[in-house]
């Protein structure tokens, strides 16, 4: 019987890069500052009417959840108003609002930092970024928006050093990712990521 050879290859896929890692980890450590943590919506029978957040970013009492949405402007509207119209339609204050970001554009700005603080509240931002038109999340990892992440963290640090939540969002020129994967059959929300 012949001898069966195994050829093993090296693994070429790209490495993260330094400077995504560092905006990643100034997100963390953003979220290990946290003292306390925006309110969450009124107490249940046993539970203690503040709660903290760990260093997840998750409610420490039991049965507490954090609450929030993206809000789009209605015509004539900036962020803090959205918010606030959503707050009194809902009846609740939200714990979380997320806003979406593409390339280099620097977050959050004066107004979103405006909405995340108006009515007295602190509420968490929930960042989804995406590389810019044209770029992927392979150029990404290459190294390739390097020093844009660079300054991106910078900003943070400077304008919005709180916890907050980052989560990277496909880009549309994906070949993996199609209009039909964002809408449910109703119409409303995503029912599955793209791709999936």
């Amino acid at each position: 019987m012949p001898a069966h050879r195994r050829t093993v290859h090296a693994d070429t896929r790209p490495r993260p890069r330094p400077a995504l890692l560092l905006l990643l980890a100034l997100a963390l450590v953003a979220g290990m500052l946290a003292v306390g943590g925006p309110p969450t919506g009124p107490a249940t029978a046993g539970t203690p009417r503040h709660c903290g957040l760990d260093d997840r970013l998750v409610p420490t009492c039991p049965g507490r959840v954090l609450t929030g949405a993206y809000i789009s402007p209605k015509q004539g509207e900036d962020y803090v108003e959205a918010v606030a119209r959503h707050e009194r339609q809902t009846g609740s204050p939200m714990s979380i609002v997320r806003f979406y970001y593409t390339g280099d554009r620097r977050f959050p700005n004066e107004v979103e930092r405006r909405a995340l603080r108006q009515g007295g509240r602190e509420r968490l931002l929930f960042a989804s970024w995406k590389p810019a038109a044209g770029q992927t999340w392979r150029d990404v990892a290459a190294g390739k928006a390097d020093a844009m992440l660079k300054r991106q963290a910078d900003y943070l640090r400077e304008h919005w050093n709180r916890p907050m939540y980052l989560a990277p969002t496909r880009p549309a020129t994906s070949p993996r990712c199609s209009a039909t994967c964002a809408r449910s059959s109703s119409g409303v929300g995503s029912t599955r990521p793209c791709g999936s």
